[in-house]
């Protein structure tokens, strides 16, 4: 007696795909295809497009809460003016302080856990962004810039992936 295959009427037995060895790239790219790494990065590049257009929005939103702060009188405001004021001052005539903004952002780029594929998204989504809506973009990063020293973050991030 045999068995039967069921079959439904739009079902084709079509052989599996078999993978590849990672010894070399190509082997590497197609195991990736097969389990679907590869459609996940091209989303979350998407993602990052999105969020990074998004930033953009928030940064103008940023820089004119600023701005309201710093016209309103606010007392905190003017403090974080000051302090701005001086960090420039010092960035533009220390250069221990150049020296130490040089390494961190050595270390930033080169660790490899900022390179996802949002990240990457999220940088050309907010620099194309920038670049379509040419004020807006340097608006966004000031305020994002500012946003986060008020906020005591990372201003330097802020400017590169905005302050969320």
């Amino acid at each position: 007696m045999t068995c039967k295959e069921e079959t439904t009427p739009f079902s084709f037995n079509l052989p599996s795909l078999p993978s590849a060895s990672d010894d070399h790239f190509a082997g590497f790219l197609w195991n990736r295809v097969l389990d679907g790494g590869v459609r996940d990065n091209i989303f979350d590049y998407g993602k990052g497009l999105a969020n990074g257009a998004i930033s953009v929005a928030n940064g103008v939103g940023n820089f004119f809460s600023q701005a309201y702060r710093q016209l309103s009188g606010d007392p905190q405001a003017e403090l974080e003016g000051q302090a701005f004021d001086y960090g420039l001052q010092e960035v533009v005539t220390n250069p221990t302080v150049r020296t130490e903004i040089n390494k961190y952002l050595f270390q930033e780029g080169t660790d490899l856990k900022n390179y996802t594929s949002e990240n990457i998204g999220r940088v050309i989504g907010r620099t194309a962004t920038g670049i379509i809506l040419r004020p807006l973009g340097a608006i966004a990063t000031i305020g994002d810039i500012g946003k986060a020293m008020e906020n005591g973050s990372d201003y330097i991030k802020a400017a590169v992936f905005g302050e969320d």
